[in-house]
């Protein structure tokens, strides 16, 4: 009885050793699956993938992560490589496609070291060390430092081999310089370090600011950048309103321009003429008063949220703006509302009461232009502006105490107003006393003014500056072309991007894999044990890049590599796969294959970090 229970007991022991092993295997095997579905797209001969939603939209591309996005993927672990790719589409924009193959062949690598017996955290974490090993490598030994006020012309080459890549690439001459002049105009005044110091300090750019439309129309020659913010919705023309405006003071509203309604669904029968014409007369004074109050604040152009309860805007109310020289926007997409804010430097209005002239946005011109057919609104030489506000110690002591007696009377303006409805709405005895009460409360809020708050509110200095904004006009002849030019654009952003904040680059065509990897089979052969059959695997794996390029340029990767190291061998560190044009190895650099510095180190750091995910689980387990 006992031995079959110590038996019984050695079993079980054993049969949960191996699970682990299984495990890990198990995820290998699904996480290289995604990367092996994915490895005909790198590189300027790879092929593209065609995605049907399941929402019936067709999506045509080669980017990585666009890619996994799309795909119906069920396995958590493989699911592990679509962050990987989103992670790497945040921090560099491009290298979506390398981070998951090079991740799938470490992956293999550490398969092949356990195997061996080594253990899975002994593998990670050095995995991990020999990652940041390879970042210090090709910062010393590859990396061409660039100056940003004399090599313009090495972004636009550096724009121009992510966009290789892409369907769009006989456009790269016209979408290029687009993007580098992109993101130099966003960095604006912070331009102006040397490139030595750029690389210590960075300059971090916020993409959010280009806004890139979509028009059908045209072709990919005809894409343009407007130095401003550009809108597809166009000046209402109704009422013979104006659609061109200098010197604008712009406005931006939540509240509709139009006769209220009530909250339900109720009906008003009216059975008397004379009460017909009073309503409209009532309508007609609601409107008019809400259209003086927003030329009395100086405002000329007029921004006005999408309405789905009610009109936006009503003809009547069109009618009145006309006539006060207003322009109108209507339907504004409640999502734009934020970005408009930003990039405009005016506050969104929800109520008529609060529309100041301090609320408003300004800009040297807002005009319709025509684009191949197309009516755009564009809103150019937006100006910088913050808050306008007073210095304390500029004021005398009167004009602070001012300042007090205004916020006073603001809180009594709001307490009368509440008093007011209060009197509709009950009896008169007991609007009476609740009159009484309020008066009381009124002096009281008066006296318990905090002095620090108006200080705040009308003295301190405010440091919110409006950030610059550059709109691109993408034009293309079908909807697919539209999307992925989209796409493309925001990749050569990217890239530019990584410059700016990182201003390196490295050789591309597999360059830097074999470099890092001659370089790291070198070390280990100074080291032992399974330290140095982990280096020696982390080497091996960094060539899957250049063998995938080799490969899908119908090259023979086995001679590409070997011709490759050899070239090395002889002191040619610069020599790599000139897939794009010859299909030779040459010198990349006098080829202008060049990417950023930013986008392999963070491909190597991310897959490092991906590997060691995976082989810290042992076990997988299902909640009820």
């Amino acid at each position: 009885m006992s031995a079959s229970a110590t038996s019984s007991g050695s079993n079980a022991t054993f049969q949960t050793r191996s699970k682990p092993q299984e495990i890990r295997k198990a995820n290998i095997i699904a996480a290289r699956s995604v990367a092996d579905a994915i490895r005909t797209s790198l590189g300027p001969k790879g092929m593209d993938k065609l995605i049907k939603t399941a929402k019936g939209k067709t999506i045509i591309s080669n980017d990585g992560h666009t890619i996994l996005k799309e795909m119906a993927i069920l396995h958590p672990v493989a699911k592990m490589l679509v962050e990987v790719s989103k992670s790497q589409d945040i921090e560099s924009g491009d290298g979506t496609t390398s981070v998951v193959i090079l991740t799938g062949s470490l992956l293999h690598a550490c398969e092949r070291l356990l195997n061996m017996g080594i253990h899975p955290m002994i593998i990670a974490e050095t995995f991990q060390e020999i990652a940041a090993r390879c970042c210090q490598i090709l910062y010393d030994d590859l990396a061409l430092k660039i100056d940003l006020h004399n090599d313009y012309q090495t972004l636009v080459k550096a724009a121009s081999t992510s966009l290789s890549s892409k369907i769009v690439n006989q456009y790269s001459h016209k979408l290029a310089p687009l993007a580098v002049d992109c993101v130099l105009k966003l960095a604006g005044d912070r331009y102006n370090s040397s490139g030595d110091d750029l690389t210590h300090n960075g300059i971090n750019v916020d993409l959010s600011n280009v806004r890139l439309i979509k028009k059908l129309g045209g072709t990919i020659d005809d894409t343009e950048m407007v130095n401003g913010v550009c809108l597809t919705q166009t000046a209402v023309k109704l009422a013979n309103g104006p659609i061109r405006m200098e010197k604008a003071k712009i406005g931006l509203i939540q509240f509709q321009i139009s006769p209220p309604k009530p909250d339900t669904q109720n009906n008003i029968i009216v059975n008397d003429y004379r009460q017909m014409d009073k309503i409209l007369k009532e309508e007609r004074a609601y409107l008019l008063n809400i259209c003086k109050k927003i030329k009395k604040s100086k405002c000329n152009v007029l921004l006005i949220q999408k309405s789905i309860l009610r009109d936006a805007v009503n003809d009547m109310a069109l009618h009145f703006l006309a006539k006060l020289k207003i322009m109108v926007v209507k339907d504004i997409e409640r999502d734009e509302i934020e970005f408009l804010s930003k990039s405009l430097g005016c506050k969104s209005i929800a109520d008529i009461d609060l529309f100041t002239e301090d609320r408003l946005g300004q800009a040297d011109l807002v005009e319709e232009i025509d684009s191949d057919g197309s009516r755009i609104l564009t809103i150019t030489g937006i100006k910088q502006q913050s808050t306008v506000v007073k210095d304390q110690n500029k004021e005398s002591s009167e004009s602070f105490d001012q300042g007090i007696s205004k916020l006073a009377q603001e809180k009594n303006s709001l307490l009368e107003k509440e008093r007011t409805k209060l009197n509709e709405s009950v009896s008169d005895a007991t609007s009476t006393k609740s009159t009484g009460d309020s008066n009381s409360s009124m002096a009281d809020d008066t006296s318990g003014i905090n002095k620090e708050n108006v200080y705040k509110r009308y003295y301190q200095q405010s440091t919110e500056v409006t950030q610059p904004t550059v709109s691109v006009i993408i034009r293309g002849a079908n909807n697919l072309i539209l999307d992925e030019t989209e796409r493309s654009i925001h990749d050569a952003l990217c890239v530019i991007r990584c410059l700016v904040k990182k201003p390196a680059l490295l050789p591309g065509g597999g360059c830097p894999e074999i470099y890092l990897s001659r370089k790291l089979t070198s070390e280990a052969n100074l080291l032992s044990g399974s330290r140095q059959q982990c280096f020696q695997e982390f080497a091996k794996a960094l060539e899957i890049i250049p063998v995938t390029l080799a490969e899908n340029s119908g090259m023979n990767s086995v001679n590409v590599i070997t011709e490759l190291k050899n070239k090395m061998a002889d002191g040619k560190r610069f020599a790599g796969l000139s897939a794009r044009r010859t299909g030779s190895i040459d010198n990349v650099v006098e080829e202008h294959i060049l990417q950023p510095l930013l986008v392999s180190t963070s491909a190597i750091t991310l897959a490092a970090e991906c590997c060691k995910s995976i082989l810290r689980i042992d076990d997988i387990n299902f909640s009820r």
